[in-house]
């Protein structure tokens, strides 16, 4: 018999926080958003509401409009994108950079990612 592993149902109530906060630090309202991701603002309007739960679909073309990570917006982390932390360690020093990869190699694993200048 295989495992299998438990779906946690998503919190729409988290998801409709985080979407209504990126749609604030943006100054978006329905409509905006709307025309940038495709999504109808009807839809957007339900899911703001708590009345709708998004699809797949709709999550990624809102995140990718909204320019945040699905995670985020699913309210799965609180780290808004991961352009924010590669611009970071763009300005890293040489230490910190190498100090960084120390963690990463310790509590993240090796993900394809063998060799670093």
């Amino acid at each position: 018999m295989v495992p299998v592993c438990p779906v946690t149902p998503m919190d729409i109530n988290r998801f409709s926080e985080r979407l209504s906060q990126c749609m604030q630090e943006r100054h978006l309202n329905g409509n905006d958003l709307a025309t940038l991701s495709g999504v109808t603002a009807a839809t957007i309007s339900r899911y703001l509401n708590g009345l709708r739960t998004p699809t797949v679909d709709n999550v990624i073309l809102l995140a990718d409009a909204l320019d945040v990570s699905v995670d985020y917006l699913l309210g799965l982390h609180n780290v808004p994108d991961g352009k924010m932390l590669v611009s970071l360690y763009s300005i890293a020093s040489s230490d910190d950079k190498r100090v960084l990869w120390t963690l990463l190699e310790r509590y993240g694993g090796n993900h394809g990612t063998t060799k670093r200048k």
